[in-house]
């Protein structure tokens, strides 16, 4: 892992151990002797000096919180501007460019992006992904991007991480995005082949049954329906 990255992760620490003490502050809970703040610490200490995972894709299913970044602010809103009902974004171009690239829809990378980090560049969170894509220290070295928090490497990362997701699971957006966020472990584990089964949605961790409805309602009924059933840009 480069030095930046290195430092990024140093920081993403301390802001758990920050978040950690206000949430003792305001709750009187103290996490039965600080046992929780140690093991997410050595989490992420752990897996960034190993930089490996059982599977690569592997991410932690913790609901997203940004706990650092300069970019930390409240979450934006959707709006009608950009890509179906997502904002316009600063990022577009990336998002266009990196879909060329790896043959994807620029819709689908750049609603990952707003489902993930709502478009803060430096966002990090308490489980220790960073970035606009949310990237994992050891994810991010397997992808060669250096410094997670550059936008152009960041957005390149995600996106390639999406087009190896789809081509895993054949083309299908649904199941790429679900294994985007809960890896694909996660989703292969629990033998789910159809995600617009309702039933087997149902078997997804809860935070990704929310994750998959929020992309969704990014991008639209109509938008959507085309994207996640036409993932790739030809």
């Amino acid at each position: 892992m480069g030095n930046i990255a290195a430092a990024r992760v140093a920081q993403a620490m301390q802001g758990v151990q920050t978040r950690l003490a206000e949430i003792e502050n305001q709750t009187g809970i103290s996490f039965s002797s600080h046992m929780m703040r140690s093991q997410l610490l050595r989490s992420v200490k752990g897996r960034a000096a190993d930089g490996v995972a059982e599977n690569e894709y592997e991410r932690d299913t913790m609901t997203p919180e940004f706990v650092s970044g300069p970019d930390h602010e409240a979450a934006l809103p959707v709006g009608t501007g950009g890509f179906a009902r997502l904002p316009a974004s600063s990022y577009d171009g990336l998002f266009a460019e990196s879909a060329d690239r790896y043959g994807l829809n620029a819709a689908l990378i750049k609603a990952v992006c707003f489902a993930e980090s709502g478009f803060r560049p430096g966002a990090v969170s308490g489980a220790g992904a960073m970035g606009l894509m949310q990237l994992m220290p050891y994810t991010a070295e397997a992808l060669g991007v250096d410094d997670p928090f550059d936008p152009a490497q960041n957005v390149d990362g995600g996106a390639r991480l999406l087009a190896q997701l789809l081509d895993r699971f054949n083309g299908d957006s649904l199941l790429a995005a679900a294994a985007y966020n809960c890896g694909a472990g996660g989703v292969s584990s629990r033998g789910i082949t159809d995600l617009s089964d309702a039933e087997q949605r149902g078997w997804l961790p809860a935070e990704t049954r929310g994750y998959l409805t929020r992309i969704e309602e990014y991008l639209g009924a109509a938008q959507a329906l085309y994207v996640l059933n036409s993932p790739y840009a030809a």
